[in-house]
């Protein structure tokens, strides 16, 4: 990653700075806005200058929105981020859509998904699609990684509470009769990040039951796992998702669910808004922002060492509550299920109510008979 002090020394930025007359509290705001732009690339304004192609630069800028989006950041502080970055790269002449292109929301557009939203989704969506989105929503993976996900990365997460012989790993009905024995099945799931440093996320028992139903159903549908480096989730091919594979699980979502649309016609149950949900359950168990920080792979001054995992482990557990679905005291899901019995309800009545009067028809036309 690249301190401010790095990027106040970087020539392009250097050159940026001469050609204008600015306070020092100016530069140092250009350098700390910079520097977070940087450390996202992990590379220099120097190194971003001189191999960017315009069309994967967007691509990048647009997912570095996002990830301000899920640290919690404002929309005038993603707006003043954006504002510096344009200024910066227009002296290089990169030039840059218009603001509205990245989409920058309305706090008001701005709706968090609640448990109640998931435990609806995941009730109208087939094993492996609840399997994805629990292991989304309980561990705040990006989707890349998430679509990117190994037999073996599993294994490695269930590796507390798996002894087996390693010959049997690929045993399906082994590996899940061994882990059906277990009633904490709280997942560890280890990424590496470009610039080599790691860090982990974990998962709720909830999400790894999901993962193990979808792995029992794999093996009986015949798409066998081969060896450890098979991809976790597959398509219809026994293949690995592709991104247009994975987006269309939120777009099915939405449409069965009838989720009604945010502002600017965004979609309302999408893979962003379920890490701002993981996100806000863990800010509202209390954890450390440090721990979370650490926990969605951004820059924190947690080191991961084994200490370190154990600890965030033990608290990871204890906001574990804030993401169950089966929180019999959750008093959302209890509104959402009867919401779901009202609506079924309702139309029952009216179905009722047709076969009425289509016997009082029958009994009409009959006497008219007569």
């Amino acid at each position: 990653m690249h301190a401010s002090y790095e990027i106040k020394n970087d020539p392009v930025f250097k050159e940026f700075i001469s050609n204008k007359e600015l306070a020092d509290s100016t530069k140092n705001i250009y350098a700390y806005r910079l520097k977070d732009f940087s450390s996202y690339l992990d590379k220099s304004p120097s190194e971003i200058v001189g191999d960017c192609e315009s069309c994967e630069f967007i691509k990048q800028l647009s997912s570095f929105i996002e990830d301000m989006r899920s640290d919690g950041k404002s929309e005038i502080t993603i707006q003043n981020n954006l504002d510096t970055i344009r200024t910066f790269y227009n002296t290089h002449d990169m030039s840059l859509p218009p603001n509205s292109y990245f989409t920058v929301e309305n706090e008001v557009e701005n709706r968090v998904l609640n448990r109640s939203n998931v435990e609806y989704a995941l009730s109208i969506i087939n094993k492996r699609d609840k399997a994805i989105i629990l292991l989304q929503y309980t561990s705040g993976i990006y989707p890349q990684l998430l679509r990117n996900l190994k037999y073996k990365d599993f294994i490695n997460a269930m590796d507390d509470y798996l002894d087996i012989d390693e010959k049997d790993l690929l045993n399906i009905k082994t590996v899940i009769n061994h882990l059906a024995k277990k009633n904490d099945l709280t997942g560890k799931w280890k990424f590496t990040k470009k610039s080599k440093e790691i860090y982990y996320t974990f998962n709720t028992t909830e999400s790894s039951n999901a993962i193990i139903e979808y792995l029992m159903y794999r093996e009986r549908a015949g798409k066998h796992l081969i060896d450890l480096s098979d991809p976790l989730f597959v398509n219809q091919d026994n293949m690995k998702l592709k991104k247009s594979t994975y987006d269309g699980i939120f777009n099915r979502i939405n449409k069965k669910a009838d989720f009604k649309l945010l502002g600017s016609n965004k979609r309302f149950f999408t893979s962003f808004n379920l890490r701002k949900s993981f996100k806000k359950a863990l800010m509202d168990s209390g954890m450390d922002k440090q721990m979370i920080d650490a926990i969605f792979g951004y820059k924190s001054i947690i080191q991961w060492d084994p200490e370190d995992v154990e600890n965030i482990l033990i608290n990871y557990k204890r906001a574990s509550k804030y993401l169950v679905m089966d929180e019999l005291n959750d008093m959302e899901c209890l509104k959402s299920k009867l919401k779901r019995n009202d609506i079924e309800l309702k139309e029952i009545k009216k179905e009722l109510e047709y076969l009425n009067y289509l016997i009082t028809l029958n009994k009409n036309n009959s006497r008219e008979t007569i």
